[in-house]
């Protein structure tokens, strides 16, 4: 799926609430606390879940998970719909971003569950968690917008975002907590300390070289850095640090340290003044007040991975498998390690939290936990297959620490998807409450013979939140997201998200629990499993002009429930340019056609050449009338000396779905004309002028005349590829006029 992000779609919440259904009690395991045996056979503790430890990926096994550093082991591991998933984590807090699918997830640490999402506002953005807030950067503008951890699922991400750092632009936190960011449109750099918003940032110039590529960015208690990997130049409060003498020609693969990780107390007493850079070969130390360069490590041969500095120690890993550290009480040349199982096409990374590093290849899911020795994990799919019947373990052994059930599978534990079981002692019918106005248009739902009085179960379905939609126009992507359901006591099993499709706001049937205890999905339209997930996506929601609705159910061990519909509408595409104003005009030493004005107006304008048999030739360009002249023929190309024929349509903005009106034909009232010939020169000794060829206008005959100025004088000499005024003269006393067609020009 593709990520999303807020366009100038229309969004709306119908009042109409698709309805609640209820039914007798089941039990659907998702997640199984692992829980570890105490010395007393009726206690039992959690394993540890809460303290967040280190989050990490796999793309191999499609889920993030949580590292304890302490004994080395993964022991929370938590599927995902989509398996490239990125996991951002400050302390406690824990955020799940999901590009393709356009959402960010906040992870609740000690439960392994969602709670609540936002949809992302860019199709590629940054995420870094500063404070109590979000801050997410788009990757192509450069615009950031701030999102409080307590709105995920509650609001949708503002519109506007509260600040512009332009394109190319790098956001990251400081060791307090704060956010640094980089622009390279303004050479400034922005320095907020957690209670300063990024907007009421310190600011300072930064040298960056000419045109720089992609940065990476530090910074320290005190100070900052700036890498630009193309050029091998790091940028500091002092001035620029040239690092090529030590990257052996090798500039695609230089890394500035990723993170310095102090505790907030100890940030002053503490300061640090030094960052690392890692080279193909080597890994330097550079000290930020004075430049100096310092070799720390050398003799390697492989990608290097960004280095960090937390908990007192400093950690650097390649491709060829070898690392390094140095903590306290090491040697000043720090310890040399080995990646046990580190492969050639690996790219890991490092994550650290609170104090602690472990290494990641995010595709593969190996961990390396760097302060055990570099030891290897990779107990991913050891994990996931675990029984979630953990509970159920003798009190005499030690049991798994976490499981999670697959999610967004529908073959879960539990669910029943197609119809309800046969049974000798079937539970009551389901009892449907639909608004009459729903209720009409939905098929009775499944029932069973009555097998005694009806028990009435304390529990009760949960309680919907609202779902934000947001469409994404130039790939016809919603993203839906929302805060959990409230289970009232009984925790929500699951979700369904349902697109109606265009036009539609009712349901086929509705989520209904089935006597066998399982969940029967809604119909209509396309449904999607996202289990415990608060976000989903749909494409193809690109048909301008209509309407679509969604809806989110949710359900517990006593029924299910369904959202509100929410609706969004793709902007219908411009109607067909009805009026369109022109003029030939000067433009350089061309006759061109200008187009001056066009009606309907729209957000831009795509315009095609025609040949000579009304055809389309070439590639569509784009124009705007916005601040300069829309010379089409300039842009679609085609010769000069012909009448410009061309093809033109409205169109919204690419942000806005990018639908286009129908084509409508046009031409200019003359010929385009070029009148400068190719690669002309004067010669002020002799009063020549040369050229390599005259201007090409198809089939109309080119002259030529030149002469001087103050005695007004006209050439008798003149060839195809010269004029001479016969006299010695200055460029300024002298004229070189060429005619086309009836028109002609002086050449500036």
């Amino acid at each position: 799926m593709r990520p999303a992000s807020p366009g100038v779609s229309s969004i709306s919440r119908s009042r109409s609430r698709v309805g609640t259904v209820a039914i007798g009690t089941f039990t659907l395991a998702l997640v199984v606390v692992g829980l570890v045996a105490s010395p007393s056979p009726s206690t039992v503790v959690q394993a540890g879940v809460g303290d967040s430890g280190v989050w990490v990926t796999s793309v191999a096994a499609s889920a993030v998970g949580r590292v304890n550093t302490e004994v080395a082991e993964l022991n929370v591991a938590v599927p995902m719909l989509n398996p490239r998933a990125e996991v951002v984590q400050s302390g406690s807090r824990v955020i799940i971003v999901d590009r393709d699918a356009g959402t960010a997830t906040l992870l609740n640490p000690a439960t392994a569950r969602p709670g609540g999402s936002v949809a992302l506002p860019a199709p590629s953005v940054g995420l870094v968690i500063t404070g109590s807030d979000a801050l997410i950067t788009s990757q192509t503008d450069g615009r950031v917008w701030s999102v409080p951890l307590d709105a995920f699922g509650r609001s949708a991400v503002a519109p506007d975002p509260v600040f512009d750092l332009g394109p190319g632009a790098v956001v990251a936190t400081t060791p307090v907590g704060g956010v640094i960011a980089v622009s390279p449109t303004t050479h400034e750099l922005l320095r907020a300390e957690p209670g300063t918003s990024i907007a009421q940032a310190d600011r300072a110039a930064v040298e960056l070289p000419a045109g720089s590529g992609p940065l990476q960015l530090v910074a320290t208690t005190t100070a900052w850095a700036v890498l630009e990997t193309s050029a091998s130049m790091l940028a500091t409060p002092t001035g620029q640090v040239d690092l090529s003498d030590f990257t052996d020609g090798d500039v695609a693969d230089v890394a500035l340290q990723a993170a310095v990780d102090v505790e907030p107390e100890q940030s002053s007493a503490s300061p640090v003044n030094s960052v690392l850079v890692s080279t193909r070969s080597s890994l330097l130390e550079i000290e930020l007040g004075t430049g100096t360069v310092s070799v720390l490590d050398s003799g390697h041969d492989g990608v290097p991975v960004r280095p960090v500095v937390t908990g007192g120690c400093a950690f650097a890993a390649w491709g060829d498998g070898t690392s390094w550290q140095r903590c306290a009480g090491d040697p000043t040349a720090g310890v040399a390690g080995v990646l046990s199982g580190l492969e050639a096409s690996d790219r890991p990374v490092f994550h650290t939290n609170s104090g602690r590093a472990v290494l990641n290849d995010s595709v593969s899911g190996r961990v390396w936990v760097t302060q055990s020795g570099n030891r290897e994990i990779d107990s991913w799919a050891k994990l996931l297959a675990r029984s979630n019947d953990a509970a159920g373990t003798s009190s005499g052994a030690v049991t798994v620490p976490i499981a999670v059930g697959p999610v967004g599978q529908l073959e879960r534990i539990g669910v029943d998807h197609d119809s309800p079981s046969s049974g000798d002692s079937p539970s009551p019918p389901p009892a449907a409450t639909l608004p009459p106005a729903v209720a009409a248009t939905l098929p009775e739902p499944p029932s069973v013979s009555d097998a005694g009085p009806a028990h009435e179960s304390p529990a009760r379905p949960p309680v919907s939140e609202p779902v934000t939609a947001i469409l994404q126009p130039e790939t016809g992507t919603v993203s839906l997201s929302w805060a959990p359901f409230d289970g009232r006591g009984d925790p929500v099993r699951g979700y369904f998200t349902q697109s109606l499709g265009p036009g539609a706001t009712t349901v086929e049937s509705p989520c209904v629990l089935l006597p066998s205890g399982g969940v029967q999905t809604p119909r209509g339209g396309t449904v999607v499993d996202v289990g415990t997930w608060t976000s989903g996506s749909f494409e193809g929601i690109d048909l301008p002009g209509s309407s679509y609705g969604f809806i989110v159910w949710g359900y517990n061990g006593a029924g299910c429930t369904a959202s509100d519909v929410v609706t969004v509408t793709p902007r219908a595409a411009p109607a067909a340019v009805t009026a369109l104003d022109g003029e030939m005009i000067d433009v350089g030493t061309d006759y061109d056609y200008e187009i001056t004005s066009i009606a309907p107006e729209a957000s831009r304008y795509e315009v095609q050449r025609l040949d000579a048999a009304g055809g389309p030739a070439g590639d569509v360009a784009e124009i705007s009338l916005a601040g300069s002249a829309a010379v089409p023929r300039a842009l679609t190309g085609g010769p000069f000396g012909e009448v410009y024929s061309f093809r033109i349509r409205a169109c919204n903005a690419q942000d806005e779905g990018a639908a286009c009106g129908p084509w409508s034909d046009r031409a200019a009232p003359e010929e385009s004309l070029t009148f400068e010939p190719a690669d002309l020169n004067y010669s002020a000794e002799t009063g020549t002028w040369t050229w390599s060829s005259l201007p090409q206008n198809g089939a109309l005959p080119v002259k030529v005349r030149c002469g001087g100025g103050s005695d007004q004088s006209v050439a008798s000499v003149s060839t195809s590829v010269s004029c001479q005024t016969g006299v010695a003269r200055s460029r300024a006393d002298s004229w070189l006029r060429i005619f086309v067609g009836s028109q002609s020009r002086v050449m500036p």
